[in-house]
């Protein structure tokens, strides 16, 4: 099979960060909204009960941040470093805001990524590699299952741990309506009838008692994630689409 072209089309990539519950948000969020939408130059704006949500021009770029979090979500991206860019944008901007300061008491940092590789044959051919070349059912499961069973979908839900941090993976053969439910914000003519989407979501969970942080730590570990993320992706993409 000929190599896929290097397409990355429909992915979207969020960084999501669980602090300590900041109660500021709530007497400041519009103050909060003009700050960050002037700065970002980010026209459009939602307050939404106790958080806020500003998104750019191009409607592919989001951020809202809450009393105990805050995320960004980056849509059809072409590189990680372009998120990386922006995410860092958004976190510099927030974090600068009065009411936060520079270190926090972070319970989670994630990073999470999502693509579908279009896949130029059937459905059952992709699953039929991905089958092969990812997961494969022992002989003695098939056994237990029945020789006349046939397989007719799979997907592969893992948990991982690496150098940089916990991971967990989900990856499968899609259709195009399944695609759809995935990326609802793609028309569906702009998607593929088949695809292989995977979905990484990289994190650090932190302690209760742990002390607190300093944002410029958060903002160093940001892509690492997201290289990781992407690189992990490319690889499976490459073994099952080659």
């Amino acid at each position: 099979m000929n190599a896929i072209p290097e397409r990355y089309l429909p992915n979207d990539i969020s960084c999501q960060i669980d602090y300590k519950p900041n109660p500021l948000i709530m007497d400041r969020r519009g103050q909060w909204t003009a700050i960050l939408c002037e700065k970002l130059e980010y026209p459009d704006w939602r307050i939404i009960e106790n958080r806020l949500d500003v998104i750019n021009k191009a409607q592919n770029a989001r951020g809202y941040v809450s009393f105990n979090k805050c995320v960004f979500t980056l849509t059809d991206v072409n590189s990680h470093e372009v998120f990386a860019t922006k995410a860092s944008e958004f976190l510099e901007t927030v974090f600068a805001l009065d009411g936060f300061d520079n270190h926090l008491q972070v319970k989670r940092l994630g990073v999470r990524a999502r693509f579908c590789t279009p896949f130029p044959a059937s459905f059952d051919k992709l699953l039929a590699r991905f089958t092969t070349l990812y997961i494969d059912l022992k002989d003695a499961a098939k056994s237990a299952l029945g020789e006349n069973t046939i397989a007719t979908d799979a997907a592969a839900p893992w948990y991982f741990k690496d150098e940089h941090g916990d991971f967990k993976t989900y990856c499968g053969p899609m259709k195009k309506d399944q695609i759809a439910e995935f990326f609802n914000y793609r028309a569906a003519t702009d998607l593929p009838d088949v695809g292989l989407y995977y979905d990484i979501d990289y994190y650090d969970l932190s302690q209760e008692d742990k002390e607190e942080i300093e944002v410029e730590s958060i903002l160093l570990k940001l892509p690492v994630f997201v290289r990781a993320a992407w690189d992990r992706h490319q690889t499976v993409r490459n073994l099952i689409n080659r």
